[in-house]
């Protein structure tokens, strides 16, 4: 065998040796984030924590792949931020808070909607974030994905602090987004710049869990999918 051969065949090799290396690491790497997922959903937080007798209503609204909060409108300590761009007067109601991936929210109304290039450039390209907020006349836990929880106002008044810190910094006001940018099936919602980045490690279920978390009410320790959060 000549020398150019032999050069080839290395050549060969070492690409074969480093396409194996490359699929075992991606096997590795899946296999962890698939055992921190297991661990973290089933590990509770704020065990210890007894449902109120006496409280509010809250709601989680689970979508499929997306987890949003809801709260009493009356409650919020904030109201003008949300009630004068939704146009709202008088009082009642619930405010719907949605998290995520600013590209992959604003550009996936429905899951028929879904690009799976963009969905994974938002897991794995930490990016910049979105907060929808939507006004709810009434709600049902009798509706298909949503679930009711009694918390006290101290947890209410915390899951608001939450909200306020995702879309504000000090005292001035949110950055809303421009109604041209929302697509037409979020007729009725409006959007914020939000803080934080979105990524495969911080997704949009994960913000509602730890929202809950810092909050003092149960849920799990990590919970980057649906399932888990509650």
């Amino acid at each position: 065998m000549n020398i150019i051969k032999k050069l080839k065949l290395n050549h060969i090799v070492i690409l074969g040796r480093i396409f194996i290396l490359s699929i075992l690491l991606f096997l590795g790497i899946a296999l962890i984030y698939g055992l921190m997922t297991l661990l973290g959903a089933v590990i509770p937080v704020n065990q210890g924590r007894r449902t109120p007798s006496e409280g509010k209503f809250i709601y989680l609204v689970n979508n499929g792949y997306h987890i949003a909060l809801v709260l009493p409108r009356d409650s919020c300590p904030y109201p003008e931020t949300f009630d004068t761009p939704l146009n709202l007067t008088g009082k009642g109601g619930y405010f719907y808070f949605g998290w995520g991936d600013r590209q992959f929210y604003l550009g996936t109304p429905t899951v028929l909607n879904i690009d799976w290039s963009m969905a994974v450039k938002a897991l794995f390209i930490p990016s910049s974030s979105v907060l929808e907020v939507l006004y709810l006349h009434t709600i049902s836990p009798e509706l298909p994905g949503v679930t009711s929880l009694v918390v006290t106002n101290d947890e209410l008044k915390n899951l608001y602090q939450y909200i306020k810190a995702a879309i504000m910094e000090s005292e001035k006001m949110p950055e809303q987004i421009l109604f041209e940018e929302i697509d037409q099936a979020f007729q009725g919602s409006i959007f914020f710049e939000a803080n934080g980045s979105y990524s495969l490690f911080n997704t949009c279920n994960n913000w509602t869990s730890k929202g809950l978390n810092q909050a003092g009410i149960n849920t799990h320790l990590w919970t980057p999918f649906t399932w888990g959060v509650k």
